[in-house]
């Protein structure tokens, strides 16, 4: 058995933020405070790095209050990566009549297959705008994306579109892309969009066949993984079901005519939203989105139905269900097939994320804390992780505690570090030093 041992240094004092020694990370600025004030794409063509290799990719979306103000409303925003395809389109312009001769006039524009790197549903903004508990129209909120995956995409001119699907001013997005220098967990060989779209529910058999269409895809000789990721979110509920906002359904993926997959579109957990209080239905539970938070993005690893070297039938699906009353359920859907190259580490673990003690907005709910220290851990090798060693000091000497468990590759657990209220204090930032190293028994 491998044990991998986690050295955690912890400082219980305030200190700025940790930068990464000069040439480590790579940032790209895209969107910077730009207002979204009706709906539509907000875009920007950015320059990526085209050479370097990156152990990870982090997209930071930083929300906020338009300049003329926050919106009352629960908006859905999404960013995505467009990408010239080298195919054209005519797009009619109008009909032109000049010297009695009848014309039309059409404009060539090339296609661009597009890819969401993420989606967040804007809150309730009505205290922002009118300053009252604790809000004021200089909010703002960060969301992190792990795009790693996405590498292939994030190189040379590229499109980035911040969508909004908003009625009313407004919000506003800044979008950065954080390139950390390293070996990635797994070489990414391709990237294929399955769909990206949103669509009406009018009942199971018009989405099948409309929307939701099975497809041939082709999986490389030379790939040794594959995976499907998926952001979906449902929305109306104007029906005597309250779908697709209000119900609990799954997405299915089937692959030969075989379900492989049943994900639940649900969100359990609105109550504890880091924007709080907001007006409005905040508190309500709702199809994998809650007002001011991320949609939850899916990952499915489908290595074990996908042969190399063949061509297999993937196929989405949306469980069942009757519905009558004035409104259609809808469903925002995105998915992109990810074929990999082999794994790079055999054992590697990650602390991903600290959420407690943690001064980031995003962990308020949790934060100050007297109690335990709170951390993400997370595999990105390639044999399970069974048991990890963390020795980690807390205002004290150093302390141990092992986890054991059984995570596979991509899969994570929130664990706690035994503290106690030793040197931690209201308000603290956790400063840590990482370092990994493999003790075999």
């Amino acid at each position: 058995m491998k044990r991998i041992l986690l050295l955690l240094l912890v400082s219980m004092v305030v200190i700025p933020a940790a930068k990464a020694a000069p040439g480590d990370t790579t940032v790209v600025t895209v969107h910077q405070d730009v207002d979204m004030t009706w709906y539509g794409a907000y875009d920007q063509w950015t320059q990526f790095p085209t050479t370097g290799t990156y152990g990870k990719i982090v997209m930071e979306y930083t929300m906020g209050c338009a300049s003329t103000g926050c919106s009352d409303w629960d908006y859905t925003t999404s960013i995505h990566a467009r990408i010239k395809t080298g195919e054209y389109d005519s797009i009619f312009m109008g009909i032109d009549t000049v010297g009695g001769v009848w014309d039309t006039i059409w404009q060539v524009v090339e296609r661009m297959d597009q890819y969401e790197l993420g989606r967040a549903i804007t809150p309730y903004g009505g205290y922002m705008a009118t300053n009252s508990n604790g809000y004021n129209n200089n909010w703002e909120h960060r969301f992190y994306y792990d795009v790693t995956d996405y590498r292939s995409l994030l190189n040379d001119s590229v499109q980035i579109r911040a969508h909004y699907s908003g009625w009313s001013s407004g919000f506003s997005a800044g979008i950065k892309f954080y390139f950390i220098e390293g070996t990635p967990p797994r070489d990414v060989l391709s990237i294929t969009p399955i769909i990206n779209r949103s669509f009406p529910y009018e009942d199971q058999a018009t989405v099948d066949s409309l929307y939701l269409t099975p497809a041939m895809y082709s999986i490389d000789p030379n790939a040794s993984g594959s995976s499907m990721r998926v952001i979906t979110s449902g929305h109306g509920f104007d029906n005597n079901v309250y779908c697709a906002e209000f119900c609990v359904r799954d997405y299915l993926i089937d692959v030969n005519g075989q379900q492989v997959v049943s994900q639940s579109m649900w969100r359990d957990d609105c109550g504890l939203n880091p924007i709080y209080p907001q007006g409005g239905t905040w508190l309500y539970d709702r199809a994998n989105w809650c007002p001011g938070s991320k949609a939850t993005g899916y990952y499915h690893d489908l290595t074990s139905v996908l042969t190399p070297g063949q061509s297999h039938e993937i196929d989405m699906s949306i469980t069942g269900y009757n519905w009558s009353g004035t409104q259609t359920p809808s469903y925002i859907m995105s998915a992109v097939l990810v074929q990999y190259g082999a794994h790079n580490r055999t054992v590697d673990a990650a602390i991903e994320t600290i959420l407690a003690p943690s001064m980031h907005e995003e962990y308020s709910r949790m934060n100050p804390v007297c109690g335990n220290a709170t951390i993400e851990l997370k595999n990105y090798g390639a044999d399970p992780l069974t048991s990890v060693t963390i020795v980690y000091s807390g205002g004290g000497g150093p302390l141990t505690t092992t986890w054991t468990g059984n995570l596979a590759y991509g899969e994570s657990e929130i664990v706690d570090l035994p503290l106690g209220c030793k040197g931690l204090y209201s308000r603290v930032r956790l400063k840590w030093k990482l370092q990994t190293s493999i003790v075999k028994d």
